[in-house]
């Protein structure tokens, strides 16, 4: 009797450290609620966009709030309830999934009034998309995995089409509802395949498995299974042939959501593509090695190629994002651990700085009322606004690969990894694509100095913090890479190893 008493009160501790340790999750759940029930309160007292201007107000203590509590519980590291797993890792990659969301919740501030949408629900669409994130973050099971990517992807479908008055943006809402019902049609029939070999969808368990001699003859369907759901992560990654989808989400959007579509979703599925490297990829390491490898150099040479020939802002950087993902593919095809640390280190330099360009967008448009389409319109800001265009053009040489930026020591430890495997025809030819990528990110800039346009007049925008954001992160990153690449090259082995 005394034992089950006391095994009782060991279950129940150790339910209670469950708890404990989902407090940021529980805080982020429990505040969207709170922000429904208040934004039902006062839709019968003032204007929707009001109330939009309210929640987004209210998110900034939200996610300090949540930053808080994931700094607190850093420390843990512990499997829960199976599916979900919490680690040091973890804690990095929502810490910075955080903070870009706070860079962009400060974007929001204004999107409504400019675009015209007096819709209060789209925050809180937005911190759903925000949560599934997360699970995705903590997700140890495929089918977990699966729930949260879809949680994320309904959220997607609805902010893409949030124009409603707008035949692009219901146009770009259909599509990518489209395209991404087939790609989880593909990530839910890998799923059952693994499901139906296996009996497990555990990333731990199916590496044991895979790896069993007794499983050796059902090696060919596994395979398939996992082909298929490879594929579906692809898919949602934006690579090549998995791209058709990228342009035209990204054009028809709004702004903002453009901007929110080209940093978060990569976040996530880069930090699962690590995942997969310690459990999944070395089952079939060659095979997944050359798949990578062909989207990658594929996603890179179509990227290039199309990118030279486009004009339109958002469609730049569509192309721009698939020749980036491209890029972290072929990094990640080394199939070594310098190689997806340096494809970590690459994603994350990329996205800093392209979300420092839509930053600029949407404040651009703030202050003059005015939308940049086209990539010659940055030119407009040559006569009023010379500091802002500095600033632009040293994240265009961040894009290219110029040193001593981020971005160029992004490319360097890619071409590095790729070196230390003893690929040199990958080498030289990814050498080849990237001063090819850099010459219509130099374009740009001479788009910007060197072609005058008058008929917006004269451009004012307060840019004191972002000069600051952008040497914060480009001149003292400089200076301190070395530091910041240990820290992630460590949280990596303190993880995984």
């Amino acid at each position: 009797m005394f034992n089950e008493i006391k095994n009782l009160v060991d279950s129940r501790a150790f339910l209670s450290e469950e708890i404990f340790m989902f407090i940021p999750d529980i805080h982020w759940i429990w505040s969207i609620m709170l922000i429904i029930i208040l934004s039902i309160i006062l839709s019968n007292e003032i204007k929707s966009l009001y109330i939009s201007k309210v929640v987004i107000d209210l998110t900034v203590p939200i996610i300090f709030f949540s930053m808080f509590f994931v700094f607190l519980f850093k420390d843990i590291n512990l499997l829960s309830l199976s599916t979900l797993k919490i680690d040091n890792f973890y804690f990095i990659f929502r810490e910075l999934f955080l903070l870009f969301l706070l860079f962009c919740m400060i974007s929001y501030r204004n999107f409504f009034l400019l675009d015209k949408i007096y819709l209060y629900e789209f925050p809180i669409i937005l911190l759903l998309s925000v949560e599934g994130s997360f699970l995705m973050l903590m997700a140890d099971n495929l089918f977990t995995f699966y729930l949260a990517i879809e949680i994320q992807n309904l959220c997607f479908y609805i902010m893409a089409s949030l124009k409603r008055y707008s035949n692009f943006s219901t146009e770009a809402g259909l599509k990518y509802f489209l395209f991404g019902v087939f790609s989880s049609s593909m990530l839910l029939f890998g799923i059952s395949l693994i499901y139906g070999l296996l009996g497990t969808l555990d990333l731990k368990e199916i590496y044991i498995l895979a790896n069993y001699e007794s499983f050796g003859s059902y090696d060919l369907l596994l395979f398939v299974g996992l082909l298929f759901f490879i594929c579906g992560l692809l898919f949602k990654f934006g690579s090549v042939p998995f791209h058709y989808w990228v342009m035209d989400v990204y054009e028809g959007s709004p702004t903002i959501i453009t901007m929110f579509f080209t940093i978060f979703p990569k976040i996530v599925l880069t930090f699962f593509f690590v995942k997969l490297y310690f459990f999944i990829f070395i089952f079939s390491m060659p095979f997944f090695s050359a798949l990578l490898f062909i989207c990658g150099f594929l996603s890179v040479f179509i990227g290039v190629i199309n990118a030279m020939y486009q004009y339109k802002i958002k469609r730049f950087f569509a192309y721009s994002s698939i020749v980036n993902v491209g890029f972290v593919l072929i990094a990640f095809s080394g199939m070594t651990f310098d190689s997806f640390f340096s494809g970590l280190y690459f994603i994350f330099c990329y996205l800093f700085s392209i979300s420092l360009i839509f930053f600029i967008l949407v404040n651009v448009r703030r202050y003059n009322f005015v939308e940049f389409n086209k990539l010659f319109d940055f030119s407009s800001l040559n006569s009023s606004d010379s500091i802002l265009l500095l600033i632009i053009s040293f994240i265009f040489l961040s894009f290219a690969g110029i040193p001593p930026l981020a971005g160029f020591f992004g490319k360097f430890f890619i071409f590095f990894s790729i070196f230390n495997s003893y690929n040199y025809l990958i080498l030289v030819s990814i050498f080849i694509f990237s001063v090819v990528s850099a010459f219509y990110y130099l374009r740009v800039i001479r788009f910007m100095y060197f072609t005058k346009i008058t008929q917006y007049g004269y451009f004012y925008v307060n840019v004191n913090y972002l000069f600051f954001l952008f040497f914060f992160f480009n001149i003292l990153f400089f200076l301190f890479f070395d530091y910041f690449g240990e820290f992630f090259y460590f949280m990596l082995i303190k993880t995984f190893l």
